[in-house]
């Protein structure tokens, strides 16, 4: 593959995550506004729960999909074998799944809840017939990117125009799920293209259960993640406003680790060369300035969000999400663990295909979380699982960097974070009490002053990370 080539798919990668952010910064404040905190935590709750049934249906195919197509997309009749069979295999797993999603929600009285799970049935639905899987495979970036990008324009202009009032809440699931389904449909012509038509009577759909389940588990992992803790908050804690603060607050999160995550995602394949060509000393060099660009940006990111927290929820979202702020205190912390825990797994174990102790790291800490949540939501309801999340993601960093000590120890780790833990410290308490008498006012001073702050304490302590990573950077 061109070295050009992998220049486009590295910017198709950003235009599609650049995509993603925007879209729930747009969306977010207008919709806490106009629904209240507890009908997001309702729609939140249905979402989480019609997860576990995508999660099934997709039995870790899409990832096993991506991978095996990349390996044979030379040979177009083995191509067009190969899909077929993984389409159908998900097309009938998608069958039963919504099957066994109406049943279930048959037993629900008549409601919102019911309604909203309804709509969450086009959420299973999108599961099943997503396609996007084959053009990562053929690294067909670009009709992703614009698929994307289309999409989420869509989706921000038809809420615009058609939520005006908490009564519209089963239509704004119903516009999310739709164009979500729509975005899968509408790359298939883009896809048939590529192949070739195969018989259903020459397609062997079973041999591809068994190795799709070595998949199957960080899948299962991410969608405890991202639903048990609202799950868990609603059946236990039964409070749909609880929910609905701790999704705003976790959205910010994630939208501040989106994109050093992409980032993350762009230089594996990089490391993955190195250590495919034993070039040790570059690959622990790049190894090195990596993770010290990750803790760079990762540290401020995190004292920051922290300290902007009382001013950015009400200025965000609205009245009526005090509580968010005190959240996001807490889930900040993820967003330093999680990026770490990211960088560190994918460059020293994932890159040298040591998915076992991977899977292993997220396993043991998706448990822990589970655990947690169910010990402290009774009686610290969203901030219990706030913590539990903490807790979890500071698991995996650990057992991570416990698995990758061959190659990174903890005294590395130390010796390239402590500068950046000392300028964030000074950063936040010099920031925390700035008050300009207006939400957006603090914030633009709070983030000018933070940062000149935070570069001039790296300066004084002669932090060299930052030219390193550009002349890295000039490299490549």
């Amino acid at each position: 593959m061109k070295e050009k080539k992998i220049s486009y798919n590295i910017i198709y990668s950003v235009l599609m995550q650049t995509a993603s952010v925007i879209a729930p910064l747009i969306i977010s404040p207008y919709i806490a506004r106009v629904l209240s905190a507890e009908l997001i935590g309702n729609y939140s709750y249905t979402l989480a729960n019609s997860s576990y049934f995508v999660l099934i249906e997709c039995l870790g195919l899409s990832l096993y999909g991506t991978i095996k197509i990349a390996m044979i997309r030379d040979d177009k009749r083995e191509l067009s074998k190969f899909f077929w069979e993984i389409f159908w295999l998900k097309f009938i797993l998608m069958i039963i799944c919504s099957g066994a999603y109406m049943i279930w929600i048959s037993t629900y009285e008549a409601g919102t809840l019911k309604n909203l799970y309804y709509a969450m049935l086009l959420n299973v639905i999108s599961g099943g017939v997503d396609v996007s899987w084959f053009l990562n495979g053929i690294e067909e970036f670009k009709v992703n990117a614009i698929r994307t990008i289309l999409v989420r324009l869509i989706n921000i202009i038809m809420i615009l125009a058609l939520i005006k009032s908490e009564k519209d809440l089963v239509l704004y699931a119903i516009i999310m799920q739709l164009s979500t389904l729509i975005g899968y449909v509408v790359v298939y012509p883009a896809v048939l293209k590529r192949i070739q038509w195969i018989k259903f009577s020459e397609l062997n759909l079973k041999r591809h259960l068994k190795p799709s389940m070595v998949y199957f588990v960080p899948g299962l992992i991410n969608t405890i993640f991202a639903s048990t803790d609202k799950t868990i908050l609603g059946a236990v804690g039964k409070n749909a406003y609880e929910i609905g603060v701790y999704e705003q607050a976790n959205k910010i999160c994630q939208l501040s680790m989106s994109m050093l995550n992409a980032v993350s995602n762009a230089i594996l394949p990089r490391v993955a060369y190195l250590y495919s060509n034993s070039d040790n000393r570059k690959t622990k060099d790049f190894l090195m300035v990596s993770i010290s660009g990750a803790a760079l940006i990762a540290f401020p990111m995190t004292f920051g969000v922290s300290a902007i927290a009382n001013d950015f929820v009400p200025a965000f979202f609205g009245r009526g999400y005090d509580k968010s702020a005190e959240l996001l205190k807490i889930l900040c912390l993820n967003v330093l663990f999680v990026v770490l825990s990211n960088f560190i797994a994918q460059q020293c174990l994932i890159a040298r295909a040591k998915q076992k102790e991977y899977n292993i790291a997220i396993s043991t800490s998706a448990i822990l979380n589970v655990a947690l949540n169910l010990i402290l939501v009774r009686n610290m309801k969203s901030v219990g699982v706030a913590l539990a999340s903490v807790i979890a993601s500071l698991a995996i960093l650990l057992m991570v960097a416990n698995y990758s000590k061959d190659l990174i120890n903890l005294k590395e780790i130390v010796n390239i974070s402590w500068r950046y833990f000392v300028a964030s410290v000074v950063m936040y308490i010099s920031i925390f009490k700035i008050n300009l008498h207006d939400h957006w006012m603090t914030i633009i001073g709070q983030v000018i002053v933070g940062i000149i702050i935070y570069f001039v304490v790296l300066i004084i302590l002669k932090d060299t990370t930052i030219r390193k990573v550009l002349k890295q950077g000039e490299k490549k």
